[in-house]
């Protein structure tokens, strides 16, 4: 994977620094153009489906996204959006329980979901 197809959004801003950040990832159509895009949240994923859509490129035709968190909006997503469920409740409570104690047994697995919808290609997997 090129280093160019690699861009930072911040958590703050991610729509729209996602957004910018994959119509220059695929403006030069001239070179090969990512398969797949992972975005470390769904609200940047979001940003990736309106920037593929002014490029008027398919998902997952063209293109398949994956984002993370499994934010309420994510099923409403056209296509519904394939993200990662970190279950961020039960990562905070172990977390407050190791501040709390000290006791690093507390902290336990980190449990993830992929909650597999309409935006990923079978190629993608």
């Amino acid at each position: 994977m090129p280093d160019s197809w690699v861009k930072e959004c911040r958590f703050d801003n991610g729509f729209d620094d996602a957004f910018y950040a994959i119509k220059e990832i695929f403006s030069n159509r001239l070179e090969s153009i990512p398969t797949g895009i992972i975005a470390e949240n769904d609200d940047m994923a979001a940003g990736a489906y309106k920037a593929l859509e002014k490029l008027s490129l398919s998902i997952p035709e063209d293109v398949s996204v994956i984002g993370c968190d499994n934010a309420f909006f994510s099923r409403y997503l056209s296509p519904s959006l394939t993200t990662i469920e970190q279950y961020g409740y039960s990562i905070g409570k172990r977390a407050s329980e190791f501040i709390l104690t000290g006791d690093k047994s507390k902290l336990g697995e980190h449990r993830f979901d992929i909650i597999e919808r309409e935006s990923i290609s079978n190629r993608f997997l």
